[in-house]
């Protein structure tokens, strides 16, 4: 994931919460392997979600 220049690999909460993302943001968010597009899918509905 891609922030504001800060890129992080999301293995966690922390991780994401640590990009300092608000409401509004550009995140770029990058997932390879064959489960790829599920994980991008489900984590862009997480954040075009959060509060």
């Amino acid at each position: 994931m891609d922030h504001k220049g800060k890129t992080i690999n999301p293995t966690g909460v922390l991780g994401v919460m640590g990009l300092g993302a608000t409401a509004g943001n550009t995140v770029t968010v990058r997932a390879t392997g064959p489960d790829a597009h599920d994980a991008v899918a489900a984590l862009a509905d997480i954040l075009a979600n959060a509060e």
